[in-house]
């Protein structure tokens, strides 16, 4: 009988050094930077028009809003329905942009 195989921990340099890991992290870090850019930027745009820093604090808390209520009432497609087939549809349905 051959004797159980020791666990192994993980580093973060093994794992960083998968390219597949290291691509995927880095579109979530880009993603995250962009999301973040487009928050700031929002903020900047409704200060400049009304000088309101208490609805430029709302415009801001408003942008987590869509990932929130996303988050909560749509995460139960995501368990119940073949992830390519939920991506394929929702990239099907999602508006297109006209430039």
């Amino acid at each position: 009988m051959k004797a159980p195989a020791q666990r192994r921990t993980a580093t973060f340099a093994a794992v960083l050094a998968v390219g597949e890991f290291r691509a995927l992290w880095l579109a979530e870090l880009f993603s995250q930077v962009g999301d973040q850019v487009a928050r700031v930027a929002i903020a900047v745009l409704v200060y400049d028009r009304t000088g309101s820093a208490a609805l430029t604090g709302l415009a801001y808390a408003l942008t987590y809003l869509p990932s929130l209520v996303g988050g909560l009432t749509l995460s139960w497609i995501g368990d119940r329905y073949p992830r390519r087939e939920v991506i394929f549809v929702v990239d099907l349905t999602r508006p297109r942009s006209s430039g």
